[in-house]
């Protein structure tokens, strides 16, 4: 990347450049299509589900990519209190002030993509704070501020989630936070035949090596797989 491509990564907001080598297939193609004119008239939400490395990030990253808009990453998991969201009061030269966090600058300018990344690692008390942002109200008021955050016009939030046993350090989430997504994409690993042409493409190896490199991940996956299915009898792996 250039200098001023690095810049705008170190502040949190960035513009990603488009991966042609992401694999997009038709029902992904149409969420794009039906997001892209949706949050013309409303703010979205969308989750995405799926195990660890299957794309979810990238989804998103690629959606902004592809529509041109800036993006925010949250990483929820190192997310410690409200201020982690919002920002906090500060003093400087004897004056009080409030700094403002960079969720909250992406959130009131409007068409930005902001991903909630590992949603279900977040502490679920931080989880109630959102609740107005993601819900039809679309603003909530910050007593210590002392006034009202609004989701500016045409911000869309992807949540990404790992479930299910094979997740430690994961929380259910609350069904009222679940239900403020109401699109849900249930992402899962490429077929080996598209994951070998993948690597081929992104890394330039050899085909060969690249399937032996697959039919070994795909072998290393199915295994994890069921040692998961036995630790909880009630966990559902779709494929």
């Amino acid at each position: 990347p250039n200098p001023g491509e690095e810049a705008a990564e170190a502040t949190g907001v960035f513009i990603p450049k488009t991966d042609d080598t992401y694999i997009i297939n038709e029902q992904v193609a149409q969420l794009f299509k039906i997001l892209q004119i949706s949050r013309q008239n409303s703010p979205q939400n969308v989750s995405l589900v799926g195990p660890h490395g299957c794309g979810k990030t990238e989804l998103a990253i690629q959606f902004a990519a592809r529509l041109n808009m800036p993006l925010l990453i949250m990483d929820c998991a190192n997310l410690r209190e409200a201020r982690d969201w919002f920002g906090y009061k500060s003093a400087r030269e004897g004056t009080v002030y409030w700094h403002e966090s960079q969720f909250v600058r992406a959130v009131q300018a409007g068409n930005h993509v902001i991903l909630l990344d590992e949603l279900n690692r977040a502490n679920p008390h931080l989880l109630n704070t959102l609740m107005p942002l993601l819900d039809a109200r679309r603003f909530t008021y910050l007593e210590e501020r002392g006034d009202k955050i609004c989701v500016g016009p045409g911000t869309v939030f992807f949540a990404s989630m790992n479930e299910g046993a094979g997740y430690t350090g994961t929380s259910a989430l609350d069904r009222a936070i679940r239900d403020r997504f109401p699109r849900m994409i249930e992402l899962t690993y490429l077929n080996e035949e598209d994951e070998t042409a993948l690597l081929v493409r992104r890394v330039g190896i050899d085909k060969d090596i690249a399937t032996r490199l697959v039919q070994m991940a795909h072998k290393i996956r199915a295994d994890a797989d069921r040692k998961s299915t036995r630790l909880n009898s009630s966990h559902l792996v779709i494929s």
